[in-house]
């Protein structure tokens, strides 16, 4: 019970972060040289969204939980190897790309999904898993599964 909880903030949070992109330009572009490349970025930001959902568990007054998301933040990308600067610059082009960001988002979100099911994300195949341009955004259909729904 706790865990589907904490899966449904994670979603809350990863659908967010995909409405944040659809406002930014539609420009058709490729992912330039030096910002992180799309399935790193895609990682990153997977298990940040899961260290704001755990921050968000532990309860306390309301700085300790963003003192602890930042530290937990730092963690992730210490354990990717990059620093801050470089992650917001790379963050900032996806902001700026929503076809790009929607593709991205759209993953972490499929790959919530399978974690919610006891399922391991990295052992399945993702159809999105390229930073192609996608035509259609993913927004307009449904973004939750029928057993979602059902519940």
């Amino acid at each position: 019970m706790v865990k589907k909880k904490l899966i449904d903030q994670i979603l809350i949070g990863a659908i967010m972060g995909l409405s944040i992109g659809i406002c930014g330009c539609d420009e058709e572009e490729s992912i330039p040289k030096d910002a992180i490349p799309f399935e790193q970025m895609e990682e990153i930001l997977l298990e940040f969204h899961i260290a704001e959902a755990i921050a968000g568990k532990k309860g306390g007054a309301m700085i300790q939980r963003h003192i602890m998301r930042e530290d937990l933040h730092v963690e992730v990308l210490e354990k990717f190897g990059l620093d801050k600067e470089t992650f917001f610059r790379s963050y900032e082009y996806y902001l700026l790309s929503p076809s790009v960001l929607d593709s991205l988002y759209g993953n972490i979100v499929d790959s919530l999904d399978l974690k919610s099911k006891g399922q391991d994300p990295k052992q399945e195949t993702k159809q999105d898993s390229t930073p192609e341009m996608p035509k259609k955004s993913r927004t307009g259909g449904a973004l939750l599964s029928e057993s979602d729904s059902e519940e």
